[in-house]
């Protein structure tokens, strides 16, 4: 592996954060087969509800928080369902909380929805005022942690309203770093759909 950075690379400008939110049910939460989706849905109807309250205006282009979350575009070359900047690693399918227990789930936003990472802060706690899930189970936020999952490390970023400027992000030149300390049968990619 040589030391020199392409800066022609595909993946040279690729950056992502990871989050873990740490929450604690306040109402029986009941999620289905899909927990991703119940998070998804419950994250962006609280981003919108937030900061992007009015509907869409035909022929205006989306306000951010809209085009980041957006699932479709009619008018995308590569077919209408376009690749999220963002992704949920939710609670395993089929969970149940009952009150004052505690779960968490991950967000991790890639490219330029690192913009959307103070909104996303602010609307977890709206998300478990609003409900998810069967019955619209309730939650309160308890903590917010950055994880950097090249090496593991963990920060909490976000306690008792707190909030601590976010530093472990993966960039393409980390990526680098990190295979080269690693043994070559060390390093796996898993792609998780």
């Amino acid at each position: 592996m040589t030391d020199e950075i392409n800066l022609n690379h595909p993946l040279y400008d690729f950056t992502a954060r990871h989050f873990t939110f740490l929450c604690e049910a306040t109402a029986p939460i009941k999620l289905g087969a899909q927990p991703g989706t119940a998070i998804r849905g419950g994250l962006y109807h609280a981003l919108v509800r937030m900061f992007s309250p009015n509907e869409p205006i035909p022929g205006i282009p989306l306000d951010p928080v809209r085009a980041l979350l957006a699932a479709e575009d009619e008018t995308n070359a590569r077919g209408r369902d376009i690749p999220r900047a963002f992704s949920v690693e939710p609670p395993p399918g089929y969970s149940e909380f009952e009150p004052k227990q505690r779960f968490s789930f991950g967000v991790s936003l890639f490219g330029k929805a690192d913009a959307l990472m103070p909104y996303l802060f602010r609307a977890v706690p709206e998300m478990g005022k609003a409900g998810i899930g069967a019955g619209r189970g309730k939650f309160r936020l308890v903590r917010i942690n950055e994880v950097n999952p090249l090496n593991q490390t963990s920060r909490v970023v976000m306690q008792h309203r707190r909030v601590h400027e976010p530093f472990l992000i993966v960039t393409h030149q980390r990526i680098l770093e990190e295979a080269r300390i690693r043994r070559t049968d060390e390093i796996m990619l898993k792609f998780i759909t």
